[in-house]
């Protein structure tokens, strides 16, 4: 997703309600950032949340035998750290004002 080469977060915030997500007021995405390019629309952003560097969210994961797709659903004002080997994945909601990471 070229969305996720891009540095400047007014442009990233733009390109991806074009791509379907769903981004509130006030919302920051850092350089580095991983967002899913496979079902972006399945991402909602709440107001004034920060996703951090290097945090991922995904829309879908396999395994050996499965595909799920779901939902990520993150809450007004919550705040994603740098998260190194782990991401948010299908069906995640996040509570309001939260704080996921390092």
């Amino acid at each position: 997703l070229l969305v996720n080469a891009i540095p400047f977060s007014t442009v990233k915030v733009f390109l991806c309600r074009r791509l379907g997500m769903k981004i509130g007021s006030g919302v920051f995405i850092s350089p580095g950032v991983t967002l899913d390019p496979l079902l972006p629309s399945l991402i909602e952003l709440g107001d004034d949340v920060l996703l951090c560097i290097g945090c991922r969210l995904f829309t879908h994961e396999y395994t050996a035998d499965t595909l799920r797709v779901g939902r990520v659903c993150v809450g007004e004002g919550v705040v994603i750290g740098p998260v190194r080997d782990e991401a948010l994945r299908t069906e995640v909601v996040t509570g309001r004002g939260g704080q996921q990471g390092r």
